[in-house]
């Protein structure tokens, strides 16, 4: 009796450690990305990234309503797209895609995604998430960033942040 209730809880705990183990879901069989904006050097598809900016309350701008994109969100979306340009897996191949910034003020609909601000609450009280990608409805697809996390998180931390949800972004590892 003793030893089939140690291997009941033991074979209990490893299926407890497999399942929770796993990441959340990300995209996947989605439709590839076309290349509306060329390729990059290395032949890879071109994915402009932009950061929302302007008077709206969605805008990133620093200082507020102007087309100045705050600093902490543009250097964690560098730094999270510069992980992913130089990402490779076990064989050394890149992901298919070499994601890019605009500069200046370009419309955001130039864009392939755009970094967009959103309140730590949503219409009903609930919590947003922390960030979240938007892929319907098609270009340019929103990547939605909860206001607080900007000083909820160290810097290194919303890097990882930003080059999750470019992962997730259905098109990262295709």
């Amino acid at each position: 009796m003793k030893s089939s209730v140690f291997l009941f809880l033991t074979v209990l705990t490893l299926f407890s450690i497999t399942v929770y183990a796993d990441c959340p879901d990300c995209y996947n069989d989605q439709q590839p990305l076309d290349p509306a904006h060329g390729f990059s050097s290395d032949g890879r598809v071109k994915v402009l990234v932009g950061i929302k900016v302007g008077p709206a309350s969605d805008s990133w701008s620093n200082p507020p309503g102007t087309t100045i994109a705050d600093h902490a969100v543009a250097a964690a979306a560098a730094q999270g797209m510069s992980m992913w340009n130089g990402a490779t897996d076990n064989d050394g191949n890149k992901t298919n895609y070499y994601f890019d910034t605009i500069s200046g003020t370009q419309p955001v609909n130039s864009v392939d995604i755009v970094i967009v601000k959103s309140p730590r609450l949503n219409s009903t009280g609930s919590i947003n998430p922390e960030a979240e990608m938007e892929t319907g409805g098609g270009r340019p697809y929103k990547l939605f960033v909860r206001e607080d996390m900007l000083v909820k998180m160290s810097a290194s931390d919303l890097n990882g942040l930003f080059a999750h949800e470019s992962r997730s972004s259905h098109w990262a590892l295709q």
